[in-house]
């Protein structure tokens, strides 16, 4: 994965002087509850509201170039292994006996021998015919597997990929809310409801993200399901 992940700057500034700017910010009326929303209202939080949303763009973005190129791997394999059995083909044709030449002689028996001779041809050409289907349909076989366990190994990076997103969205708002509420403790210096704290909400950047490649996701958990493939995309 691409280590230069988006990063969100301030949240390693202690709470105490969040509470303090707070504080200085409520005592010159810089920061006071908006009558309109009912919302804990100042520069500094609505900066940091920003740049929150900027860094949950810059996520689903880093997620979406960082997928690139597996995600077109993926649409390629399904496409391959639609053309690709189920299962092995079965071949119902039995084994072809190849007749014993006859050792009697005469000029019956001389027809008799180039009959069997050319059974023999016969039979000896469509047991390798045998042997190459089957071959064949052991190869597809062996492909559609690799196919299947190469998608598995995508979904699963892709995945981590996105579980890793939400993780470092859903920290950043959690240490985010956590500042914001020293600062309305020391801007109001009195108790606050929850509702007055600006909601950090990250799981509404995602909802684009993943819709738009459901349907990828869905195709491959199909396939791996043995299910029969429609076209894709």
């Amino acid at each position: 994965m691409n280590k230069k992940m988006p990063k969100m700057p301030g949240l390693w500034v202690p709470r105490i002087i969040i509470l303090l700017r707070g504080f200085f910010a409520g005592r010159i009326g810089a920061a006071a509850i908006d009558q309109d929303s009912g919302k804990l209202n100042s520069a500094y939080l609505n900066g940091k509201l920003f740049r929150f949303l900027q860094f949950c763009h810059e996520w689903v973005a880093h997620l979406e170039r960082d997928s690139a190129g597996i995600r077109t791997e993926a649409a390629a394999l399904l496409q391959e292994l639609k053309g690709l059995p189920l299962a092995a083909a079965q071949d119902d044709v039995p084994t072809p006996i190849i007749p014993t030449m006859s050792r009697q002689t005469g000029n019956g028996t001389r027809a008799e021998a180039q009959a069997q001779r050319e059974a023999a041809r016969a039979a000896t050409a469509a047991a390798a015919a045998q042997s190459r289907r089957r071959e064949n349909a052991d190869k597809k076989a062996a492909r559609r597997q690799e196919i299947l366990n190469r998608l598995g190994q995508i979904r699963d990076r892709i995945t981590t990929r996105e579980r890793l997103a939400q993780e470092q969205m859903g920290a950043a708002s959690d240490a985010l809310s956590s500042r914001f509420s020293a600062y309305a403790c020391g801007a109001l210096l009195k108790p606050f409801s929850a509702d007055v704290i600006p909601q950090l909400d990250y799981h509404s950047h995602l909802e684009d993200y993943y819709a738009a490649h459901a349907q990828l996701m869905e195709t491959i958990d199909a396939a791996r399901n043995e299910e029969v493939l429609h076209d894709y995309p």
